[in-house]
């Protein structure tokens, strides 16, 4: 029993992560499509290094 658990878990986590990087992703996407007044830089200050 305790190893179908364990399955469970795993797979749940997996599911987790994917979800979590599908979500920032996204906030990025929205972030750098429609920043918010406290994104904004000064002027000739770049994000890219």
């Amino acid at each position: 029993m305790a190893e179908l658990d364990i399955k469970m878990l795993r797979f749940t986590n997996e599911e987790v992560l994917e979800d979590i990087e599908h979500v920032l992703g996204t906030l990025k996407k929205h972030l750098t499509l429609n920043p918010s007044p406290g994104w904004k830089l000064p002027a000739g200050k770049g994000l890219s290094r």
